[in-house]
């Protein structure tokens, strides 16, 4: 039988290097490429090395960036591209998506979204920028066959693989590396913004002096992250580390730690959270309904610098241990990778269904990933 052809469009691209999003990606491309026909467009400007396969789907590449002013043209350019050969455009963001109403009314192309209903509440958007992103995210949510909400759409942190397994052998070349690695530290890894909680979580550090921070991000990027640095660099228990491409390299500090930190407030299945409770890592979280709802209220919460200051405190080395079982045991029952491929697959095959299959309840139950939830609007 001939297989379906799905673009995959919004992402830098794959293999992934940073992006959640691109996280998705890759793992839907690896655990459901025998059952489908998959092309996913990249940013040139993200990749050195332009394989043209990976893991037996296409790459396409294009001379845009991915964020920014030009995710708009990024998108766009994916989505007329597309439309020349796919039977599903799945569309990760919003910036395109003024096209879709035109996508439904003058093609037969099955459109799915992946909105986390947050993107516009990022602080360094512009007010006419928060307004374009509300009413887009507005359109794809009405407009789209389906429409995932609450998933993973969150462009804030990089990715760290799910075979993450406990603390393993570390190389001299990377003790030698990283002073701290022989330490008991906390790990965090983030988009260096804002919603991520960065100061809230460098401040609880200052106020527990005697435990130490690993905190990962694009610290150069902003003006913000640059005077994070600057502020926090003199405390000599915390160690902000720019970007690491090296994966080996990043799975070792992240295995090594005592904890994962999650600042994080827009919702969504991320797939960094996921994989350091796959790991076995105990997390202490930002205090909202959705990061209680992933680790379902097993984790440790915190909600200013003195509440996360009082937890590194105060949880002893047996209370972390058993919420690092519970984590991966909570991973493992919900969310490993290859179930989040399988639910995405029961979508793709709902929306390349005939409409009559579809039943009105289904039409109007709305959805999100968390429960295995989608918005059909057939």
């Amino acid at each position: 039988m001939k297989r379906k052809k799905i673009a995959i469009i919004g992402t830098a691209g794959i293999p992934a290097k940073y992006t959640g999003f691109e996280t998705l990606a890759a793992h839907i491309v690896d655990n459901l490429g025998k059952n489908w026909d998959f092309t996913v467009y990249c940013s040139s400007k993200q990749y050195g090395r332009k394989a043209r396969k990976f893991n037996g789907a296409r790459l396409v590449y294009l001379p845009f960036k991915a964020d920014g002013v030009q995710s708009f043209f990024y998108d766009l350019v994916s989505i007329f591209h597309a439309l020349f050969y796919a039977d599903v455009l799945f569309i990760m963001g919003v910036s395109s998506a003024f096209i879709i109403p035109f996508i439904r009314l003058f093609t037969n192309k099955k459109v799915i979204t992946s909105v986390d209903g947050f993107e516009w509440k990022r602080n360094n958007y512009t007010k006419l920028s928060v307004a374009y992103r509300r009413a887009a995210e507005w359109v794809a949510k009405k407009c789209a066959h389906i429409n995932i909400e609450n998933n993973e759409s969150m462009q804030d942190v990089a990715a760290l693989r799910h075979y993450l397994l406990g603390k393993g052998h570390v190389p001299d070349v990377v003790r030698n590396k990283y002073s701290f690695i022989n330490e008991r530290y906390a790990f965090g890894f983030c988009r260096i913004a804002p919603e991520n909680n960065v100061e809230m979580i460098l401040q609880s550090f200052v106020l527990a002096p005697h435990h130490q921070l690993v905190l990962v991000g694009n610290w150069q990027k902003s003006e913000y992250g640059r005077s994070l640095r600057k502020v926090f660099s003199s405390y000599s228990n915390i160690h902000m580390l720019d970007a690491i491409r090296n994966q080996q390299e990043l799975d070792m500090l992240a295995r090594n730690s005592f904890a994962y930190i999650h600042g994080n407030v827009p919702g969504g299945l991320d797939p960094v959270l996921l994989e350091a409770m796959f790991s076995g890592l105990p997390v202490l979280a930002m205090k909202t309904p959705n990061n209680m709802e992933v680790t379902e209220g097993n984790a440790l919460y915190f909600d200013s610098a003195i509440a996360l200051s009082v937890l590194l405190n105060h949880t002893t080395v047996g209370e972390f241990q058993y919420i690092g079982q519970v984590m991966k045991e909570t991973v493992q029952r919900r969310y490993t990778w290859a179930l989040v491929a399988t639910k995405y697959e029961v979508l793709f095959n709902r929306v390349t269904e005939k409409p009559h299959s579809v039943t009105p309840v289904e039409k109007k139950r709305p959805i999100n990933l968390l429960r295995f939830n989608a918005v059909f609007n057939h």
